[in-house]
């Protein structure tokens, strides 16, 4: 599973801070008594269940969803958070279509990322933010020297 190549690509992204504003951070599946910025945008990368057992497939499909969420009282523009997923989906791009895969902290190399869809407008009552999600497919393997 890619975590740390995706986590580590969201975060170093200067475009990608810049669109998501005062405060903005990437936070790998935060609990709902928690919100990462309450002064500006927040993507939450949610990582699925997945059918398989890792030991014995560890580079099969792993799927998650990026929710981007802006506090209600900062906008309540759904183009902003269009905006935020277009730049993912390039940063997404441009990382598996280079001519090197990115490989995390972890030692997993991201080979690959689909694009699965995006959700409706949502607005979230516990985080009192407006929300969407993207929906992703991501191909890894382990890096051996």
């Amino acid at each position: 599973m890619a975590r740390a190549a995706v986590l580590e690509l969201l975060r170093a992204d200067t475009e990608l801070a810049t669109l998501g504003g005062t405060g903005f951070v990437v936070q790998p599946g935060f609990s709902y008594d928690q919100h990462p910025n309450q002064r500006g945008a927040f993507i939450v990368i949610m990582w699925r269940h997945t059918d398989f057992d890792e030991d014995i497939q560890s580079n099969a499909e792993q799927h998650f969803d990026l929710y981007v969420h802006i506090p209600v009282k900062v906008s309540t523009d759904y183009g902003r958070i269009d905006s935020i997923i277009d730049r993912v989906d390039e940063i997404f791009r441009t990382a598996t279509d280079g001519p090197v895969p990115p490989v995390g902290g972890d030692g997993k190399q991201l080979d690959y990322i689909g694009f699965e869809g995006r959700s409706m407008d949502i607005t979230d009552d516990k985080y009192k933010t407006i929300c969407r999600y993207a929906s992703y497919m991501a191909l890894s393997c382990t890096v051996t020297a």
